[in-house]
């Protein structure tokens, strides 16, 4: 899906060029790799996740810290623009976007630290945005997995990639790789990503934390 953001005399113009016939409303059904996150309403505007500040030190009891880094589509053709990984939390049937590359930023790799409510959760959607001469043109693309096994599964964790929060922990994601379409990969860089984290969570015990790379 590709929408098309227009900037026109301070107000922000949206045109969405659909690549599939169903209804705008729904994700497309891929026949081969259907499970139920395809079925789910695509609301463009979910509210992203709210970093954790570094300067907090208590552990939420009601939440899990996760952190991790992505490697992002685009470097420095991403402009000024954000990108998110939409996630569903299986567990409560609530979805959620986590930035994964901040506005602003060029970096081809970013770090994450947020708080997750506790559940079971599924990688759903990837959205990033190219910077054009006329704006920015934003891509919505589904993260699946692509071995064969899952392909020709129906079951979201077989056809997804998934990890589990617990509240009042601590928890490592890995390194997300969504720079390649389709080839998504998650590593665990687990020493590099806490030498670069400690510099700023001075208040977080990275060494309890729990490895959780999505599966």
């Amino acid at each position: 899906m590709k929408v098309v953001i227009l900037p026109l005399i301070g107000v922000c113009l949206l045109s969405t060029r659909l690549a599939f016939s169903q209804s705008p409303a729904t994700i497309p059904l891929d026949v081969a790799v259907a499970d139920s996150l395809d079925q789910l309403p695509l609301k463009s505007l979910l509210p992203a996740i709210n970093y954790w500040g570094p300067d907090r030190g208590i552990m939420p009891k009601d939440k899990g810290i996760i952190y991790g880094s992505c490697v992002q589509r685009l470097g420095f053709s991403s402009g000024g623009f954000g990108q998110y990984v939409r996630l569903y939390n299986l567990t409560s049937g609530k979805a959620m976007r986590l930035e994964v590359k901040p506005a602003f930023k060029s970096a081809k790799q970013n770090l994450f630290c947020v708080a997750l409510p506790p559940g079971r959760y599924a990688l759903h959607l990837y959205e990033y945005t190219e910077s054009k001469w006329y704006g920015g043109e934003m891509q919505v693309e589904n993260i699946r997995k692509t071995d064969s096994t899952a392909v020709r599964a129906v079951n979201t964790a077989a056809t997804r990639y998934v990890f589990t929060i617990v509240p009042g922990e601590l928890h490592y994601l890995g390194t997300w790789h969504l720079d390649k379409a389709g080839q998504p990969y998650f590593s665990d860089d687990k020493i590099t990503t806490d030498e670069h984290l400690r510099r700023t969570y001075k208040k977080l015990d990275l060494d309890k934390a729990q490895l959780v790379v999505p599966r």
